[in-house]
Protein backbone atom coordinates (compact mmCIF):
# COMPACT_ATOMS: atom_id res chain seq x y z
CA UNK A 1 0.00 0.00 0.00
CA UNK A 2 1.37 3.31 -0.91
CA UNK A 3 0.01 6.44 0.14
CA UNK A 4 3.10 8.84 -1.44
CA UNK A 5 2.03 11.01 -4.38
CA UNK A 6 1.81 10.05 -7.46
CA UNK A 7 3.62 11.78 -10.57
CA UNK A 8 3.22 10.94 -14.34
CA UNK A 9 3.99 14.23 -15.72
CA UNK A 10 4.98 17.72 -15.37
CA UNK A 11 1.21 19.09 -14.31
CA UNK A 12 1.58 16.56 -11.69
CA UNK A 13 4.32 17.99 -10.44
CA UNK A 14 3.30 21.68 -11.00
CA UNK A 15 -0.07 20.48 -8.41
CA UNK A 16 2.29 19.41 -6.01
CA UNK A 17 4.18 22.72 -6.33
CA UNK A 18 0.83 24.90 -6.09
CA UNK A 19 -0.42 22.13 -3.28
CA UNK A 20 3.01 23.26 -1.06
CA UNK A 21 2.49 26.77 -1.84
CA UNK A 22 -1.36 26.88 -0.57
CA UNK A 23 0.46 25.35 2.77
CA UNK A 24 2.55 28.22 2.65
CA UNK A 25 -0.35 30.32 2.45
CA UNK A 26 -2.38 28.87 4.74
CA UNK A 27 0.49 28.74 7.54
CA UNK A 28 1.08 32.21 6.81
CA UNK A 29 -2.20 33.17 7.30
CA UNK A 30 -3.00 31.30 10.64
CA UNK A 31 0.04 32.91 12.15
CA UNK A 32 -0.63 35.91 11.09
CA UNK A 33 -4.02 36.01 12.60
CA UNK A 34 -2.42 34.23 15.87
CA UNK A 35 0.26 36.99 15.99
CA UNK A 36 -2.48 39.35 15.67
CA UNK A 37 -4.75 37.87 18.68
CA UNK A 38 -1.25 37.64 21.11
CA UNK A 39 -0.75 41.04 20.68
CA UNK A 40 -4.02 41.97 22.04
CA UNK A 41 -3.58 39.67 24.38
CA UNK A 42 -0.42 41.39 25.52
CA UNK A 43 -1.61 45.14 24.65
CA UNK A 44 -4.86 45.17 27.17
CA UNK A 45 -5.55 44.89 30.55
CA UNK A 46 -8.43 42.52 29.69
CA UNK A 47 -6.65 39.75 30.50
CA UNK A 48 -3.69 39.64 32.94
CA UNK A 49 -2.66 36.50 34.98
CA UNK A 50 0.03 33.97 35.34
CA UNK A 51 -1.72 31.70 32.61
CA UNK A 52 -1.86 34.85 30.12
CA UNK A 53 1.97 35.48 30.45
CA UNK A 54 2.62 31.73 30.26
CA UNK A 55 0.72 31.59 27.06
CA UNK A 56 1.97 34.47 25.73
CA UNK A 57 5.59 33.35 26.49
CA UNK A 58 4.94 29.78 25.36
CA UNK A 59 3.57 31.42 22.25
CA UNK A 60 6.55 33.55 21.68
CA UNK A 61 8.96 30.85 22.00
CA UNK A 62 6.98 28.89 19.57
CA UNK A 63 6.47 31.78 16.91
CA UNK A 64 10.50 31.84 16.98
CA UNK A 65 10.47 28.97 14.81
CA UNK A 66 7.51 30.02 12.08
CA UNK A 67 10.32 32.47 10.16
CA UNK A 68 12.61 28.58 9.79
CA UNK A 69 9.45 26.83 8.84
CA UNK A 70 8.40 29.31 6.47
CA UNK A 71 11.92 29.49 5.20
CA UNK A 72 12.33 25.31 5.00
CA UNK A 73 8.61 25.88 2.58
CA UNK A 74 9.52 28.33 0.80
CA UNK A 75 13.56 27.02 0.11
CA UNK A 76 11.60 23.02 -0.68
CA UNK A 77 9.20 24.98 -3.66
CA UNK A 78 12.14 27.08 -5.01
CA UNK A 79 14.25 23.25 -5.38
CA UNK A 80 10.93 22.12 -6.89
CA UNK A 81 10.31 24.97 -9.04
CA UNK A 82 13.88 24.50 -10.64
CA UNK A 83 13.99 21.02 -10.62
CA UNK A 84 11.00 21.38 -12.92
CA UNK A 85 12.12 23.79 -15.13
CA UNK A 86 15.64 21.68 -15.41
CA UNK A 87 13.67 18.58 -16.81
CA UNK A 88 11.97 20.58 -19.19
CA UNK A 89 15.12 21.89 -20.44
CA UNK A 90 16.58 18.59 -20.30
CA UNK A 91 13.97 17.01 -22.61
CA UNK A 92 14.34 20.36 -24.77
CA UNK A 93 17.22 19.79 -25.21
CA UNK A 94 17.22 15.91 -26.21
CA UNK A 95 14.24 16.44 -28.24
CA UNK A 96 16.38 19.17 -29.84
CA UNK A 97 19.31 16.90 -30.08
CA UNK A 98 16.92 13.61 -31.34
CA UNK A 99 15.66 16.01 -34.36
CA UNK A 100 18.70 16.90 -35.42
CA UNK A 101 20.36 13.33 -35.47
CA UNK A 102 16.50 12.13 -37.04
CA UNK A 103 17.61 15.16 -39.84
CA UNK A 104 20.95 13.82 -40.44
CA UNK A 105 20.00 10.25 -41.21
CA UNK A 106 20.09 8.70 -44.45
CA UNK A 107 17.67 5.92 -45.12
CA UNK A 108 17.37 4.33 -48.22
Amino acid sequence: MNNGIEIKSYSDYESVINSFEQVLNNITDIFDKQDNEMKKINKTEVWTSITQEELCNKYNELSKQYEGIKLSLENYINFMKNTLNNYKEAEKSLNNSLNQNTDNLDVN
